[in-house]
């Protein structure tokens, strides 16, 4: 099933809000009613904001699943640690050491390009109850008629030129043991393991031949210089009703979206720039083109 966008949790407010509270009682003096304030700590001659700690929790979700209510106060001192180092490393002139400087550069190139990015995303619109809908049938497969699938999963070493003779012996194949048989007597490399795959943890273009294949049967994935094998073993109904789907096709839709509006911003930019490449990557780029 699509991937469902990520919410900020009640764990996260409520570490949000320990914090928070905790700060403000800080502040607070004798009978003086507490004064609200931005900073979270101070270390040395230097200051953590809230809005730093709070950073820290947007784009650390583990971290919140991991600690919930402590979340606020262990992304604070992991800060504290690194405000440490950093100021340990001014005092020893790191901060004008070439590689640090292009670390910092860097980052500082990250950070605007995601912002830039984020600012794009922005424009895209929610999906509208029709589309949803049409969503939804379209993809039987992923909602009506849903299935758990136990496989037999084989990563294959295939180079391109040969991928084709070799995904034709394997549609032949009836049983693990004919599948076996095929990839060895043409000397192939391979890993195999066991799997139990749920409808949304196919990729589409897979999912489709998944569901239409008997057990016995194998769909093939073909990628650069490999292939992976799915072997059906067995498959188990699980289908998902429109109400229950229709919140993580809404989310879907709605990352496609942003993903398209960047994708598309992308595009405009690499077109309307100079770009030249020199040395050896100039050779490479017009091998690539």
């Amino acid at each position: 099933m699509p991937a469902i966008a990520r919410v900020v949790s009640r764990p996260v407010l409520t570490g949000l809000m320990l914090l928070s509270l905790a700060l403000l009682a800080a502040c607070g003096g004798g009978t003086k009613p507490a004064q609200p304030t931005q900073v979270a700590a101070k270390v040395n001659d230097g200051e953590i904001s809230v809005h730093q700690v709070q950073l820290v929790l947007r784009r650390n979700p583990r971290l919140v699943a991991e600690h919930r209510e402590a979340a606020g106060r262990k992304a604070l001192d992991n800060l504290v640690e690194q405000e440490l180092a950093a100021q340990a490393a001014r005092e020893a002139g790191l901060e004008t050491a070439p590689d640090v400087i292009q670390s910092i550069e860097a980052a500082k190139r990250e950070a605007l390009a995601r912002a830039w990015q984020d600012r794009l995303a922005e424009r895209a619109t929610a999906a509208s109850t029709d589309e949803v809908e049409r969503y939804y049938d379209e993809h039987p497969a992923l909602f009506a008629k849903r299935q758990i699938y136990s496989v037999q999963e084989y990563a294959v070493q295939v180079a391109g030129e040969q991928q084709a003779a070799v995904v034709a012996a394997i549609d032949a194949t009836r049983s693990p043991q004919e599948l076996r048989d095929v990839l060895n007597a043409r000397g192939l490399r391979f890993n195999a393991r066991p799997l139990v795959l749920p409808a949304e943890g196919v990729p589409l273009p897979v999912l489709d031949k998944l569901a239409a294949a008997s057990p016995g049967l194998s769909v093939v994935d073909v990628r650069p210089a490999a292939l992976q094998i799915l072997h059906l073993v067995a498959a188990q109904p699980a289908p998902l009703e429109r109400a229950q789907a229709r919140s993580a096709i809404e989310a879907f839709l709605l990352n496609e979206r942003r993903r398209q509006q960047v994708e598309q911003g992308m595009t405009r930019l690499r077109q309307a720039a100079r770009v030249e490449y020199v040395g050896s990557f100039a050779a490479a780029a017009s091998a690539a083109q």
